[in-house]
């Protein structure tokens, strides 16, 4: 359901920055693999109980919240003691699309748009996801946080993210379903500003914050639709 159709005038906006995680893809996948499969490979590897497992790697993501560390595959595999990319391949058939991504994500590059993934995935990470979801063919470039050397969270992000994507802030319209994300967009003065509140579809939405917010971007569909951009 909308909750507001969108909150950039779409008519300026030639360039969409998309997350990727909870916006094109289901966040269900992620949820499962750090709060569920990966304690559970944890336990079976270091001979541990599964709740002992999971009540331990809980507080060292908590330890990491907000740095690049969190998303660093490689960090996590060093952290627990064995593969943990590989661990998400054996995985990679559970990762899937929101419903009408590809539509949505067509009807941007029909309509004159340059659609950007702007991720903090870590690469390994993220090409993995582009390759099994099949993304890759309905974008016009992506972007890692560690190309960066900071995530979205961080008030430098946006300035940064100049050195890879030539980009004009006042011209764009950056999805998200990450608050924090949102409002450092914000405050470097992006165009326009969109929350999906379902990012995991086997959860409820979560609250909207003080952008305009849709369920999914198949709601934004329309609006894109009713208004041919002027460029930029």
């Amino acid at each position: 359901m909308v909750i507001v159709t969108h909150s950039a005038d779409w008519r300026r906006a030639g360039t969409v920055l998309l997350d990727m995680d909870g916006v094109l893809l289901d966040l269900y996948f992620d949820d499962d693999f750090w709060m569920e499969h990966l304690p559970a490979r944890y336990a079976a590897v270091h001979d541990l109980d599964r709740v002992s497992a999971r009540d331990m790697l809980l507080a060292w993501y908590r330890e990491q919240e907000g740095t690049l560390n969190w998303y660093d595959v490689d960090y996590w595999s060093h952290r627990v003691g064995f593969d943990v990319t590989h661990l998400k391949v054996r995985q990679a058939g559970r990762i899937a699309l929101h419903p009408l991504v590809p539509e949505f994500l067509t009807t941007l590059g029909n309509t004159g748009r340059r659609r950007v993934l702007v991720t903090n995935a870590h690469p390994k990470a993220m090409r993995l996801k582009l390759a099994a979801s099949g993304l890759g063919k309905y974008l016009d470039g992506t972007v890692s946080a560690f190309d960066i050397g900071m995530g979205k969270e961080e008030p430098g992000f946006w300035e940064r993210l100049h050195r890879v994507v030539d980009y004009r802030p006042e011209r764009a319209v950056l999805i998200e379903d990450s608050l924090p994300n949102l409002g450092t967009a914000a405050a470097y003065g992006m165009g326009g500003l969109i929350q999906v509140t379902q990012p995991n579809s086997h959860q409820p939405p979560r609250p909207a914050g003080p952008y305009a917010a849709v369920a999914g971007v198949g709601d934004l569909i329309p609006g894109v639709l009713l208004a041919p951009p002027e460029g930029g």
